[in-house]
């Protein structure tokens, strides 16, 4: 890798728009998109690693990192026109207690009185009312 002089060395460093920094730079916007600070965090500074990387290793030259994250831009950019998603979702949404953990329903007192059965036709009581 160290001197590009070599026979066949261009076909073995030659890659343009690294994917490497492509696909991290997505991963780490859906990461930021979806409001997770730790994992955005820990992926900023691998994006950060990966780009000094591959062009101190000599794999790429520093415009395909730079290729990369346009590739990494216009995917973010076209996702919503395929998918549809236009905004970012509630921070209440994504709370581990309100998935991991739903508040069971809540059963009107009506509800709960008439569970028994009954073979009268009477009509429900005015405090039994159904929103």
């Amino acid at each position: 890798l160290a001197d590009p002089h070599v026979h066949d060395a261009f076909g073995q460093v030659a890659a343009f728009a690294t994917l490497h920094v492509g696909v991290t730079a997505v991963i780490l916007g859906i990461a930021w998109w979806n409001q997770l600070r730790r994992t955005t965090f820990a992926l900023t500074v691998f994006l950060a690693g990966t780009m000094v990387a591959t062009v101190y290793l000599g794999w790429h030259f520093a415009v395909d990192d730079v290729a990369g994250l346009e590739i990494a831009a216009l995917s973010w950019w076209l996702a919503p026109c395929t998918v549809g998603v236009r905004r970012r979702p509630d921070k209440a949404l994504l709370a581990p207690s309100s998935s991991l953990h739903p508040e069971p329903p809540t059963v009107p007192a009506c509800a709960a009185s008439s569970s028994s059965r009954r073979t009268t036709s009477r009509s429900p009581s005015p405090r039994c009312s159904t929103p």
